[in-house]
């Protein structure tokens, strides 16, 4: 108990002595020490980046602007480190303004020099501040008067299933999208491309946007589609196909033995019972027999339907005769 109480003791003297007028004085000096430092670095000079948005105004409703000019422009000014960081954090620097009716060329392309627009900057600055340096050089921007036209949207790109797994389907929705653009260029674009898209190792249903990639000068709408990705579980499957005569006169026959061969594959179960004997072809004609004299030949497929894959026949030859039918027949 009286270990207690002279710990108690000890940490309020502790604690006067650190607030004593010596102390006090000593924190009045580092912070007038602080102040000066501070002053004395502010009114040095400096140069700074800073980004000022570009806003694209009076744009007529019959305009469609395709391609819109950048954003932003940066801009590096040299001052004082006050008035810099009143720009930064007082009194941030206002857009800068492209009138469209000022650059209407239609021409559907307009090209601006950035230092056209330098104006704009300066005029909100003090009379110390310098412009050292600005970026881009130019900007640009391309529309059209509402000439459009309809078209598809390919998938680009590469998806893989995981394990015993298998995609099964992709679908785009929208499947087609409308592009605007001067009917120049209109006349080269065929298809929307997504922006390339990989995934592997997919282990179930997928759903998911993809962004239209750009074309300079033309605008799509939308501007992304979904995607839908459907995985199946993979399964085997076995049909018995016959093999069929191409070009056979009419005297002919072919005779084959066995007389079908098996055609196995790797299918989704989801389509299981979707594919059958009916949608495999394996043919063989008369100009390729006529020369074969070892009574053998290798069934190939003619057919094979979407969604089959690692397609084996069985037996990989089969023997054959050509015989004759009689006339009377």
């Amino acid at each position: 108990m009286n270990r207690g109480l002279q710990f108690i003791r000890y940490l309020r003297k502790l604690l006067s002595d650190i607030w004593s007028k010596q102390f006090l004085v000593f924190l009045f000096f580092v912070g007038l020490s602080l102040a000066f430092w501070l002053f004395q670095n502010l009114s040095g000079y400096y140069e700074s980046e800073f980004e000022i948005p570009v806003r694209l105004v009076n744009v007529p409703e019959r305009v469609v602007v395709t391609t819109e000019p950048q954003s932003t422009l940066r801009v590096t000014l040299k001052d004082h480190g006050s008035t810099l960081l009143q720009y930064r954090y007082l009194s941030p620097l206002k857009p800068v303004v492209i009138d469209f009716s000022q650059y209407d060329t239609r021409s559907g392309h307009v090209v601006i020099f950035t230092r056209e627009l330098i104006k704009q900057i300066t005029q909100q600055l003090f009379s110390s501040t310098r412009i050292t340096a600005y970026r881009p050089d130019t900007l640009e921007y391309y529309y059209s008067f509402g000439s459009h036209k309809r078209i598809p949207v390919r998938f680009n790109g590469h998806i893989g299933a995981s394990g015993q797994l298998r995609v099964s389907a992709l679908s785009l929705r929208p499947d087609s999208v409308s592009v605007y653009a001067l009917p120049s260029v209109l006349d080269t674009i065929t298809a929307a491309y997504t922006l390339p898209v990989s995934i592997n190792a997919l282990g179930r249903d997928t759903t998911f946007s993809v962004p239209l990639r750009r074309i300079r000068g033309a605008k799509y709408s939308p501007t992304a589609v979904r995607t839908a990705v459907r995985v199946d579980q993979i399964t085997e499957k076995t049909v018995q196909v016959p093999v069929e005569m191409v070009n056979f006169p009419a005297t002919k026959v072919l005779r084959t033995f066995p007389t079908k061969v098996s055609i196995t594959f790797q299918i989704g179960t989801s389509n299981y019972n979707s594919i059958t004997a009916d949608n495999f072809v394996i043919v063989v004609s008369y100009d390729e027999l006529m020369n074969n004299y070892s009574g053998k030949f290798t069934p190939r497929l003619k057919t094979v339907p979407a969604g089959v894959s690692h397609v084996r026949i069985n037996p990989r030859e089969v023997e054959f005769i050509i015989e004759d039918i009689p006339s009377d027949n």
